[in-house]
């Protein structure tokens, strides 16, 4: 095996969660891991000698074979570990067609990868890692798994891989909460992104996902609502409104102050979409402004008639998977403001008056 295991120990091929820009098609990245690894290869001047060994068969470890280089030495498990990271990437390279016939034929395992044999052998390093006695941390192995599940569209599936999952890296809270959002599981879902905000205040991705979370929930009762002819209720629309807003403009203040065109085709991609929809709606700013205001005793009774709605429409597992703590929502209420000054956004020397938004 052509590989210098002392030199690789502790770093995979790449960082998976680690990196809080995640990709993949179901989490709705505009920019792919691998077009961010090329620019930080541009960054470093290396992209010109740099020679990927995945490109080379250099990490091969057939899936039969897991259990005896794992216990075989005491770098088995890396040499495992980098092997299923090698995998993953290569599946996703085939996906994409961006390897070459030559490329391809020196991958020995090449017709064998797939998601399904990647999960496998996941699944075999878990096991020899629980019988080995001191545990490895298993973070990329759990999330390499739960991505192959993911692309094979067996959503139900992740949850225990999910759970194993300890957020220790920012990155990996996001990873995780994305999971849970999948799962339909909001309130584990926002209980991260928002332990997630207290850590990186100025992430519009979060608020993103948390203004989809307080949208699909709406959007379900909102149907239901429709069905019955009911009240209806305005608390998550609301929260999803302070929450796109804080996203859009968190995310003007990043086109401001990442000023590479590497960073202007990423938030371009994001922005614009989002620039629509705040023209289509020139309240949503109005609406932040009032909601921010209110009072104690006014979200409490908010709180009460959505829950009382849902009661009314859902069933028991419907209103367990549905209803949100009070304290979440009163974090959304505490945390949702973000005063930027138009004149801000637009004069490059005040870049830094347009991140102190809290």
């Amino acid at each position: 095996m052509d590989m210098d295991i002392e030199a690789e120990e502790f770093h995979g091929i790449f960082h998976f969660a680690a990196d809080i820009d995640d990709d993949d098609d179901f989490f709705g990245q505009s920019i792919s891991k691998e077009e961010r690894a090329m620019e930080r290869m541009k960054k470093e001047n290396s992209i010109a000698t740099y020679r990927p060994q995945f490109l080379t068969g250099g990490y091969n470890v057939p899936k039969e074979n897991i259990s005896n280089v794992f216990f075989g030495s005491k770098n088995g498990p890396n040499v495992v570990k980098q092997a299923i990271e090698w995998y993953y990437l290569v599946m996703k390279m085939k996906e994409n067609n961006t390897l070459t016939k030559d490329q391809s034929q020196n991958i020995e395992l090449y017709n064998e990868i797939s998601y399904q044999y990647i999960k496998d052998c996941c699944d075999k390093y878990l096991e020899c890692n629980q019988s080995k006695g001191k545990l490895i941390n298993e973070r990329e192995i759990l999330e390499i798994a739960i991505r192959c599940l993911i692309q094979m569209d067996r959503i139900i599936e992740i949850e225990p891989y999910v759970e194993k999952l300890d957020p220790k890296e920012p990155g990996l809270f996001t990873f995780s909460a994305k999971c849970y959002n999948l799962l339909k599981q909001y309130s584990k879902s926002l209980q991260i992104h928002q332990k997630y905000c207290d850590l990186r205040k100025n992430d519009y991705m979060s608020w993103i996902d948390m203004a989809n979370i307080f949208k699909e929930i709406n959007n379900f009762v909102m149907n239901r609502i429709y069905k019955l002819k009911h009240d209806i209720p305005d608390l998550y629309r609301l929260i999803y409104i302070i929450c796109f807003v804080k996203a859009y403009k968190l995310l003007k203040v990043n086109k401001i102050s990442k000023k590479t065109e590497y960073w202007n085709i990423v938030i371009d991609k994001e922005l614009n979409p989002m620039q629509k929809v705040m023209d289509e709606n020139p309240d949503y700013e109005k609406i932040v402004e009032k909601t921010l205001l209110i009072t104690q005793e006014a979200l409490e009774e908010k709180i009460k008639d959505f829950n009382k709605t849902l009661n009314e429409l859902c069933n028991e597992e419907e209103v367990q998977r549905l209803s949100l703590p009070k304290e979440q929502i009163e974090w959304m209420i505490k945390h949702g403001k973000a005063t930027i000054r138009e004149s801000d956004l637009n004069d490059d020397e005040n870049e830094a008056s347009c991140l102190n938004i809290y």
